[in-house]
C-alpha cells in the first residue's frame, strides 16, 4: 500500500478532535445536536488550520447512518466514501482550477439529482478564486438552494469573496493554532506511531509552521524521511535550511557590536554551507521577535532597541528578493541595524538623565548646572569635540536662557503647525511625526529622527518648503529646518553649530519646566552669576 502522509492519516475524524478550534466545534455541534443548520458557511482563515477538515467532519455527521450525530462511525459506507473522496451527494471543488461560470452551472445541473444520503453537500475550496460571473451564477442557488442542501465555501482571503456571497453565508474565522498547541499534537501522533522528536526540534518545527497544522506534519514527515524515527534539532535545522543556534546568536552579536568583519565571516560560512540568506533573515527575524517576550542573552538589549531592529530588518526581505544582489543587500541592512542599536545604547543614557532632572523639576527642586569638567556629569553625557577648554567663558544667566525661548515657543505652538502642515502635505507630516524637536537657534529648528530615511525624505525641497511655510505662518519669521540623525546628536555634531554641555542640558530643562523654575548655578568659576 503506498505510504499516506502524516496530514492525511492523523486527519481528525470528529469535532471533538479538532486542534484550537473550539468556538467553531461548539457552534457546529450545538447545530447539529439541536437541528439548526445553515444552508450555508463561509469557513475562512490561514491555510493548514482545519477548514476543510471540519467540512468533511460536518458531511460525515450529517450523513452517517447512525446520524446525524457528533460521533460518525466512520464504518458506514457514507462515511467511507467520504472518506476516500467518492461519495457522489459530498463534492468538493477546487476554485482555483475550477473557477469559470461553466462550473458553477454544473453545480447547479446537478442539484436537480435527488441525494441518497440525508444532505447533498458542496464544498467549494479557495472559493475567493471564482470569477465575478461564476459568483452571480452562485449567488441564486446560494440564496435558495433545495432542501437539504448545504454549501461550505473555503478560502484564505475572505476579503476577496463579494459581500453580496457574504451575506448570504453564516461566516467562521479560524485562528492560526498556537505553537504549543502544535507541539501537544505532535507529542501525541508521536507516541501512536513510535517515533522520537526532542524538544527543541519540536519548537522550531512548530514556529516554523506558523500557525498551520498541515505545515507543521508535513514538515515532520520530511524530517522523518531524513533522519528515521529519532528526530533532533540538528535534523530539522538541515531539512528546512536554517543555521544553528550558535551561528545564529554569534551573528547578532557580531550585529549589534558592529563586527563588521566577523559578520561578514559568519555570512560567508552560512553561505559556504549552502543556507539561504533569506531563511537565515527569517531566522534573525523571529529570534528578535522571541526576545521581546523572553530574556534574551544580550544584557543590554532592551525592548525599543529590539523594535527598532525589527523594523530595519523587516523590510529587507523583499528587498533581498528584488535585488540582484541579495547578499549585498542583506549585509547593508544588517550595519544598519547595528549603528541603530549602538545609537539608541547611547540615547538611552542621555533619556536616564533627563528623566532624573525632570522628577527633581516636578518635586520643585532647582537644579544645578555644573560645567562640563565636573566628573558625575560628564560621565552621562555624550562627548563633544573639540574638547572645550579648561577654563571655559561662560555668558549670563540671561542670555544662556534667552537662547532657548525659541524652542519653548516653537514647542508651544507645534501642534498648530504639525495641523499646517497636514493640511498641505499628509506625506511630509507623516515623517515628520517620527521626529523630535532637538533644538532652535538662530532662525532654525532642528529636528531629531532615528532613521537616515526619513530624513533623507525631510530633506527634499518640497517637503522642507511645506514645513518652513508653516514655521513662518505660526511663528511670524523665517525659520529654517534642518533635520537631524540620532548620531550626529550622539556624537555631539549637528549642521548648524556644536552645542556645549551646559547648553544641551539647559535646553532640556527648559523645556521640561520652563525658565521661572530653574536655577542656573555654574561651578569651577571664579565668578559668582
Amino acid at each position: 500500500m503506498a505510504y499516506l502522509a502524516l496530514y492525511r492519516q492523523h486527519r481528525p475524524k470528529i469535532l471533538d478532535d479538532v486542534v484550537e478550534q473550539a468556538h467553531i466545534v461548539k457552534t457546529l455541534s450545538n447545530a447539529i445536536t439541536e437541528n439548526r443548520l445553515s444552508h450555508a458557511y463561509l469557513f475562512a482563515g490561514p491555510r493548514g488550520t482545519g477548514k476543510t477538515t471540519i467540512a468533511r467532519i460536518l458531511a460525515r455527521s450529517l450523513n452517517c447512518e447512525q446520524g446525524p450525530t457528533l460521533h460518525p462511525c466512520g464504518i458506514c459506507s457514507s462515511c467511507k466514501s467520504i472518506d476516500q473522496g467518492t461519495s457522489m451527494d459530498v463534492r468538493e471543488i477546487d476554485a482555483a482550477s475550477n473557477r469559470g461560470i461553466d462550473d458553477i452551472r454544473n453545480i447547479r445541473q446537478t442539484l436537480q439529482y435527488m441525494a441518497d444520503s440525508r444532505y447533498k453537500m458542496y464544498i467549494i475550496d479557495e472559493v475567493h478564486m471564482l470569477t465575478d460571473y461564476a459568483f452571480n451564477a452562485l449567488l441564486k442557488t446560494l440564496e435558495e438552494p433545495p432542501a437539504n442542501t448545504l454549501f461550505v465555501l473555503a478560502t484564505t482571503e475572505a476579503h476577496k469573496v463579494p459581500l453580496t456571497i457574504l451575506s448570504r453565508c453564516q461566516r467562521y474565522d479560524f485562528r492560526r493554532i498556537s505553537t504549543n498547541g502544535i507541539i501537544q499534537e505532535i507529542k501525541k501522533i508521536a507516541k501512536e506511531d513510535q517515533f522520537k522528536v526532542s524538544e527543541e526540534a519540536l519548537k522550531t518545527l512548530a514556529v516554523r509552521a506558523q500557525g498551520g497544522m498541515r505545515d507543521a506534519l508535513s514538515l515532520l514527515d520530511q524530517c522523518l524521511s531524513f533522519a528515521g524515527n529519532q528526530v533532533k534539532l540538528e535534523d530539522v535545522l538541515t531539512v528546512l535550511g536554517s543555521v544553528d543556534r550558535q551561528t545564529l546568536l554569534s551573528s547578532i552579536q557580531a550585529m549589534l557590536s558592529g563586527d563588521i568583519p566577523g559578520l561578514l565571516q559568519h555570512l560567508d560560512l552560512i553561505e559556504n554551507e549552502g543556507k539561504d540568506l533569506i531563511q537565515f533573515l527569517r531566522d534573525v527575524l523571529q529570534q528578535l521577535k522571541e526576545w521581546l517576550v523572553e530574556k534574551s542573552p544580550f544584557e543590554n538589549l532592551k525592548m525599543e532597541q529590539i523594535i527598532d531592529l525589527l523594523n530595519i530588518l523587516a523590510t529587507a526581505e523583499w528587498e533581498m528578493k528584488q535585488s540582484t544582489q541579495p547578499r549585498l543587500t542583506l549585509e547593508l541592512a544588517m550595519f544598519r541595524a547595528g549603528e541603530i542599536y549602538k545609537s539608541g545604547d547611547r540615547i538611552s543614557a542621555i533619556e536616564a538623565k533627563l528623566r532624573s532632572l525632570e522628577l527633581k523639576l516636578q518635586k520643585g527642586s532647582p537644579v544645578e548646572f555644573m560645567q562640563p569638567s565636573d566628573p558625575p556629569l560628564i560621565n552621562a553625557l555624550p562627548k563633544f569635540e573639540p574638547e572645550l577648554k579648561t577654563e571655559p567663558e561662560l555668558e549670563p544667566e540671561s542670555a544662556s536662557i534667552g537662547k532657548f525661548e525659541e524652542t519653548t515657543q516653537i514647542h508651544t505652538k507645534w501642534e498648530e503647525i504639525m495641523t499646517q502642515i497636514f493640511k498641505e502635505k499628509i506625506s511630509a507630516h507623516a515623517i515628520l511625526k517620527q521626529g523630535k524637536i532637538y533644538r532652535s537657534n538662530e532662525g532654525s529648528v532642528e529636528v531629531l529622527f532615528q532613521n537616515d530615511f526619513h530624513k533623507k525624505i525631510m530633506e527634499k525641497e518640497d517637503n522642507r518648503q511645506a514645513i518652513e511655510r508653516a514655521l513662518l505662518t505660526q511663528m511670524g519669521k523665517p525659520i529654517r529646518f534642518v533635520p537631524l540623525l540620532a548620531k550626529d546628536v550622539v556624537n555631539g555634531v549637528s549642521k548648524e553649530s556644536s552645542p556645549s554641555q551646559e547648553d544641551w542640558l539647559v535646553q532640556a530643562a527648559l523645556q521640561i519646566a520652563g525658565k521661572e523654575k530653574v536655577e542656573f548655578n555654574p561651578k569651577n568659576t571664579n565668578e559668582k552669576h
